[in-house]
């Protein structure tokens, strides 16, 4: 059985203004039984002042707590500055879900337009 990969968008909608937002589950390589581990997103801002961070779990039916941060280039987050370019990151694990946490910065006038994963 051939299984080919996909993109979603991490968010169920544009963030904007200063709350913070977690995105819903979503299914990860492992999920579909992919033994690469490999996973890109692509993240979609357009003058947004704030971080966003990617977080994983193994757990089946996953908690707050059994969500754990990816490292991307930087550090833990995604760091943006009023940016209007896309940025994107790769990284490997056999994670049953991904989700995304927005977090935007006292003052932000701009958005998280989307956050699409590749797997």
């Amino acid at each position: 059985i051939s299984m080919s990969k996909n993109s979603v968008n991490m968010l169920s909608s544009t963030v904007s203004g200063t709350t913070a937002v977690t995105g819903n589950k979503i299914s990860g390589d492992s999920f579909y039984g992919f033994t690469d581990g490999l996973h890109t997103i692509a993240i979609y801002p357009t003058n947004f002042l704030g971080q966003v961070e990617i977080q994983a779990t193994l757990a089946e039916n996953p908690t707050n707590s059994d969500y754990f941060n990816i490292t991307l280039k930087n550090g833990q987050y995604a760091t943006y500055n009023q940016q209007s370019s896309v940025d994107g990151y790769t990284f490997q694990g056999n994670f049953l879900y991904l989700r995304a946490i927005v977090t935007p910065q006292a003052g932000n006038t701009g958005t998280i337009d989307k956050i699409l994963l590749n797997y």
